[in-house]
């Protein structure tokens, strides 16, 4: 083993699967609250329940609605080296429409969210995941969820770990907001935490489970970016322009994020919905000698984007990034997926021209 070199060994991969469930917490924050459907939340909306200025058709997807960029701040890191004692941002972009918006490599940006909504926060909770094409540009949020309040800074902060920078534009759709229930007003849908259930769902949708997640398993290839200057959102590449291939075992470095496609194909019912969790969902168990060294994986992120829509049919496409330097093929970066289901199918199932697979322009 080389300095700095997590090396997953057979040995420890049969441990860390034997006592996987020991550390998988299973409970999750929205476990205990209803969900609501996209069908639920325009019936809110049209009675005045949800307030939300100048929403367009093409931000209504099949079981989320889509948040456009509004102020962008954009953090150069090579800069903060030259003088770390910077506070204020390298750059501002107030959000006009159409505005293009650079975030250079391996820099951080508080991006805001246009959109003005307005709702009752004892009633309802909000929070945004990456729309899934922004998530394979390597934008990487720099927390689990983002929670949305009336009259607070709302909006998601992330790094682009991509070698490349990346041109948003003002009012582009960036992200995709969800609602839950806050005190148990009534909902179209709840999240599933019954194992026997989930194993029923995970066998509709062709995947696996484990415990009351559902389980996607990586494929063999690794994509990877090329530098190619940058990558402007507006504008389609070719797969050779983007990308090159690298087989497995792959040696990942510290603060590396690749591309991996999950090897099944997931097949989501109508009245189904699935949000991937960026990180295993471990539970530190206490102890008086210190942390369970079994919570800290090699990987910090399996996914940067968390959501699967209802009536999709493909593979998912998985982004780990390293904590720690390792061998992926000896470690497979398991992502793992919480079941929303609804009381009926949704009137709009994916239908592939939301997203459909694609790396860009989604």
């Amino acid at each position: 083993m080389g300095l700095g070199i997590f090396d997953c060994n057979n040995a420890f991969n049969e441990r860390f699967v034997s006592d996987y469930m020991s550390i998988l917490s299973e409970f999750h924050p929205f476990f205990g609250n209803g969900v609501f459907s996209t069908d639920k939340i325009m019936e809110l909306i049209k009675a005045g329940d949800i307030s939300w200025e100048d929403l367009t058709e093409e931000q209504i997807q099949p079981n989320t609605i889509d948040v456009r960029i509004g102020e962008v701040r954009v953090y150069n890191c090579n800069s903060r080296q030259v003088s770390p004692d910077k506070v204020e941002p390298d750059a501002v972009y107030a959000g006009e429409k159409d505005e293009p918006i650079v975030i250079p490599s391996r820099s951080f940006a508080e991006i805001d969210v246009y959109d003005k909504i307005r709702f009752d926060s004892d009633k309802y909770i909000m929070d945004i995941e990456l729309r899934s094409g922004r998530g394979r540009l390597q934008l990487t949020p720099s927390a689990n969820m983002n929670f949305m309040n009336v009259g607070m800074g709302n909006g998601m902060n992330v790094f682009n770990m991509n070698p490349n920078d990346i041109v948003l534009y003002g009012q582009d759709r960036f992200a995709q907001a969800f609602f839950n229930s806050s005190n148990g007003t009534s909902a179209d849908g709840q999240i599933i935490n019954n194992p026997d259930e989930i194993r029923a769902i995970a066998e509709r949708c062709g995947v696996g489970n484990i415990g009351p997640y559902l389980k996607l398993m990586p494929g063999k290839k690794i994509l990877k970016y090329k530098e190619i200057g940058g990558i402007d959102t507006r504008k389609k590449y070719s797969h050779e322009e983007l990308f090159e291939e690298r087989g497995l075992p792959y040696r990942i470095g510290s603060c590396e994020q690749v591309l991996m496609q999950s090897v099944e194909e997931i097949n989501v019912p109508n009245n189904i919905g699935v949000r991937l969790l960026r990180r295993f969902p471990t539970i530190q168990q206490s102890c008086l000698t210190g942390p369970d060294i079994r919570v800290f994986t090699p990987l910090r992120f399996v996914v940067n984007s968390g959501w699967v829509d209802s009536g999709y049919k493909g593979k998912i496409m998985m982004q780990p990034l390293a904590r720690l330097e390792c061998i992926l093929g000896e470690i497979e970066p398991t992502c793992l997926g919480i079941v929303y289901k609804y009381d009926k199918d949704i009137s709009k199932p994916y239908d592939g021209n939301y997203t459909g697979g694609k790396i860009l322009n989604s």
